[in-house]
């Protein structure tokens, strides 16, 4: 299961810093645009957002069990 979680951990940084480049450009362009336009692109920044936590909650729910998870806090 460790072995696992270290090959796709690269994948999954690399998919969080996409998803953390998007956000940070959406946030960028809402400070560049009027009030008008900033409540739908902040909005979009919240979805963003909660895109990266539930990436990150998704593949670590979904290949450790708790006694996985206990182990890699237990190392850290």
């Amino acid at each position: 299961m460790i072995d696992e979680l270290r090959v796709r951990t690269p994948d999954l940084r690399r998919q969080e810093q996409a998803l953390n480049h998007d956000l940070q450009s959406v946030v960028d362009h809402a400070k560049d645009r009027g009030a008008g336009d900033r409540d739908t692109w902040l909005r979009l920044a919240e979805t963003l957002t909660g895109s990266i936590d539930r990436l990150r909650a998704s593949a670590i729910a979904e290949m450790l069990d708790v006694a996985d998870r206990q182990r890699i806090v237990l190392s850290w």
